[in-house]
């Protein structure tokens, strides 16, 4: 017996198993989140959704599938996270670039000019500007990043510059004049 896929999307006790489902992932990976509200307000929902990926370990597969379903681009959640991990992770640098490696060397980046042009309009904006100018390494990973998205007008000096900084500069010595 072929059971017709449209009158069980259609069953409206489906439709509360789906919501209910949802409902309930939604609370394990946050239970602060305002259920109702998701549901009723687009713009809520779009910044809870983007909201999943801006941690440490987010659930890509279930953002993915939000977003997807909420007609949220893909592309708006990684960079998201990006954002998150260059300006709020506790992660060490280097964990941070095992992270965002994936995705940087992923087909859909490397073959789409635009979404590369994207993030590096969204890390200028979003995560640039609150980097400590004295955290050399943070802002050579911000310039690597750059670098790797094609954007080479700048962010080769930028990382001699720093590279040179971190190569001369005695923090010690510095620390000497404040006592």
């Amino acid at each position: 017996m072929i059971i017709n896929k449209i009158v069980i999307e259609n069953n409206e006790n489906y439709k509360r198993l789906l919501k209910h489902r949802q409902h309930s992932i939604l609370n394990q990976l946050d239970n602060r989140i305002d259920l109702d509200r998701f549901e009723n307000d687009n713009e809520y929902r779009r910044l809870t959704i983007l909201g999943l990926f801006m941690c440490d370990d987010p659930s890509f597969e279930y953002g993915e599938q939000l977003a997807i379903k909420y007609n949220i681009s893909i592309d708006e959640c990684h960079h998201s996270y990006f954002e998150y991990l260059l300006t709020n992770s506790n992660l060490l640098l280097n964990e941070i670039r095992k992270k965002i490696k994936p995705f940087l060397n992923s087909e859909r980046i490397k073959k789409n000019r635009q979404i590369k042009l994207d993030l590096v309009k969204r890390l200028h904006t979003n995560v640039f500007p609150f980097i400590d100018g004295k955290d050399y390494e943070r802002l050579k990973l911000f310039y690597d990043i750059k670098k790797s998205l094609g954007d080479l007008t700048h962010a080769q000096k930028h990382i001699q510059a720093i590279q040179q900084l971190t190569n001369t500069l005695n923090y010690g010595n510095l620390s000497l004049f404040q006592q």
